[in-house]
């Protein structure tokens, strides 16, 4: 379920996250694919800002998901499989 993070809580992991690192994906390439910069994913990535509109459309579409499941705080079981 979407839950909203205050702004600036870098302890959660969006899903942001865990879909890129699914797919072997760095920060640059999905940057590179939805048309911003690497330290634009990096900050939504850690709950620091939200993209633009036709940028969340385009990530929306890139991942097949909405935007509500993106920035939804990730399921643990995926990283805990990976450690």
């Amino acid at each position: 379920m979407y839950r909203k993070e205050e702004k600036g809580d870098t302890n959660v992991t969006l899903r942001l996250t865990q879909e890129r690192l699914k797919r072997n994906w760095t920060q640059q390439e999905v940057a590179e694919m939805v048309g911003t910069t690497k330290q634009a994913v990096c900050n939504w990535e850690k709950n620091r800002s939200f993209p633009r509109r036709q940028v969340l459309n385009n990530l929306e579409n890139l991942f097949g998901l909405s935007y509500k499941q993106l920035f939804a705080v990730a399921d643990d079981i995926f990283f805990s499989s990976t450690n």
